[in-house]
């Protein structure tokens, strides 16, 4: 994957999240969310062959975001909020920039969420 276009950034908590459009080893256009330390997004919105576009989640990041989590249980409903807040507005400039006219199946209507919203307050 290669890193054509910065986009945004946040910091929460300890973690800062850069979104990038970047070119997949198939030279197809996607959106990725990284975080430092990892050379693999976070997150990660692609088309498939019809062009419905996707999401997905790298459940190593996801993990080592969990154990780095703070124990303070009302800090990480604030940096849950942030991160999908940060999430959502991605998907939407992704949405612009990169998959016009396609069909997105957006992050909020996703059971994954519900699963990391999950993982990141309660476990």
């Amino acid at each position: 994957m290669k890193k054509l276009i910065f986009v945004e950034e946040i910091d929460i908590c300890r973690l800062n999240f850069k979104g990038f459009v970047i070119e997949r080893e198939d030279r197809a256009l996607s959106y990725a969310i990284y975080i430092a330390d990892f050379d693999f997004p976070l997150f990660e919105m692609y088309h498939d062959e019809d062009y419905n576009v996707h999401f997905s989640f790298n459940d190593l990041i996801v993990e080592y975001i969990n154990n780095h989590k703070t124990a303070d249980q009302k800090q990480r409903m604030l940096n849950f909020r942030s991160f999908y807040q940060f999430v959502l507005h991605s998907e939407k400039k992704a949405s612009y920039m990169i998959f016009k006219n396609k069909k997105v199946n957006y992050i909020k209507n996703s059971s994954k969420i519900k699963e990391l919203r999950s993982l990141y307050l309660y476990k």
